[in-house]
């Protein structure tokens, strides 16, 4: 028994370190992009130039195919999760649907199209992600398919998620990067908010970077 303990918390660090280390990967990609040294920290969000994202082939939570070409002609947010979180994704989610409704309100900025990719596509099927994305918003959409696909896309986005704990069938123990992705109309990246989120000040950089682009 004490040796399974052990096996777990040895996985367990492995995985944080994963995940740090993804993290550190990612901030220094995002320093990269961004504006002048003097405005790289959150609150900033704006990278200083479009990120363009190579092809990607998934299914969307009707079943349909979903493509770079469904990034087009709109605003976009982007999120990486899965069904089975029990704490950073209902949380993102409903945070998200209170800034969709935020933006909404404001009637003349342009409402961002939220879409939450599985990092677990083998537990998340299709009609699994319809449930739980239109558990938080109907006009929300879920994005599963190919698990080389998702990791293609999320390692060119640098996002970051460890593995399940070896020798269990639950999805429950992935960690993950927590960060939403705003793309921009031409289906390129335009800007990264990581947490923890706040809905004024993200709104104001919504508006501004909407603005701008």
């Amino acid at each position: 028994m004490q040796h399974v303990w052990k096996k777990r918390l040895m996985i367990l660090l492995v995985c944080l370190l994963i995940v740090s280390s993804g993290m550190g990967a990612y901030y220094q990609w995002v320093v990269r992009h961004r504006l002048p040294a003097s405005s790289v920290a959150y609150p900033e969000p704006m990278l200083a130039e479009s990120v363009p994202m190579h092809k990607f082939y998934l299914r969307d939570d009707t079943g349909d195919t979903f493509t770079n070409a469904n990034l087009l002609g709109h605003w976009s947010i982007l999120f990486f999760g899965f069904t089975h979180c029990s704490g950073v994704c209902p949380t993102t989610m409903a945070y998200l649907n209170r800034f969709w409704h935020e933006v909404k309100a404001t009637h003349t900025l342009p409402v961002p199209t939220v879409v939450m990719i599985s990092v677990d596509p083998q537990h998340d099927d299709v009609a699994t992600m319809a449930r739980y994305v239109h558990t938080f918003n109907a006009n929300f959409i879920g994005l599963t398919g190919d698990e080389q696909q998702v990791q293609q896309l999320a390692r060119e986005l640098h996002i970051a998620y460890a593995p399940k704990y070896a020798g269990t069938a639950s999805s429950d123990d992935l960690v993950h990067t927590n960060a939403l992705l705003l793309v921009n109309p031409l289906g390129q990246l335009r800007a990264v908010f990581t947490a923890p989120f706040d809905s004024k000040k993200m709104l104001k950089d919504f508006s501004s970077i909407t603005a701008q682009s």
